[in-house]
């Protein structure tokens, strides 16, 4: 096998063939059957890239094609199967293959933690006595939890994180950096408390959190 490897490589053939076809190149050069067995245990798009290379209707040109794309798709030693096997049935089933990124699951959530920020920004510009002058910062991502805001209160369920606001106040300083606390469930504020000046009572319980830092 390592002599037929050898010869298919540098166009020689030893038995008995002049030269080798380009998709026969192709089907010599992997050890395990085809570009993509490697990875069958662990990527089921691997998977089905290796039966469409193993298929008795696979045509050597649609094998060429195949190994084409798993090369336009290995960066270094990872390979993309998802877009190799996206791009290879695109292009054998006749489509105009363009790929189109999809949105992360981590772009789509800050997309939609982007408008929860807003709605809790509009109910605390509410509550301050020169709105036009507040700063908000978020350094904290939302999670999933509960939030028990003092001995007394009853536990609150939902997406819950923390941040900061300053505003002038009535004599036209700021206020100095104020931490709030809020959990929304279902696109409700279920809590929001801001701590005044010289509290520090969220302060304290945004920093037993965990809150994952943006």
């Amino acid at each position: 096998m390592k002599h037929l490897k050898q010869s298919v490589a540098t166009g020689i053939c030893i038995v008995g063939v002049v030269s080798a076809s380009p998709s026969a190149a192709a089907q010599s050069t992997y050890d395990c059957g085809s570009p993509a067995c490697d990875a069958i245990q662990v990527d089921p798009y691997a998977a089905r890239l290796d039966a469409a290379w193993k298929a008795d209707v696979t045509t050597p040109e649609q094998r060429d094609k195949l190994a084409a794309f798993v090369t336009d798709y290995t960066d270094g030693k990872f390979i993309d199967w998802k877009k190799a096997a996206d791009a290879y049935f695109s292009w054998r089933n006749g489509k105009p293959y363009v790929y189109v990124e999809p949105e992360s699951y981590y772009a789509r959530q800050e997309r939609e933690y982007s408008i929860l920020r807003k709605q809790v920004e509009s109910r605390i510009l509410g509550q301050l006595v020169d709105p036009d002058s507040a700063k908000f910062e978020w350094p904290f991502g939302f999670i999933n939890g509960s939030w028990k805001p003092d001995l007394f209160s009853k536990r609150i369920s939902g997406l819950l994180t923390c941040g900061y606001v300053n505003s002038k106040n009535r004599m036209g300083g700021y206020t100095g950096r104020m931490t709030f606390a809020v959990v929304i469930n279902d696109g409700t504020i279920r809590h929001l408390s801001i701590d005044s000046p010289g509290s520090e009572l969220n302060a304290m319980l945004c920093s037993k959190a965990r809150l994952p830092p943006l």
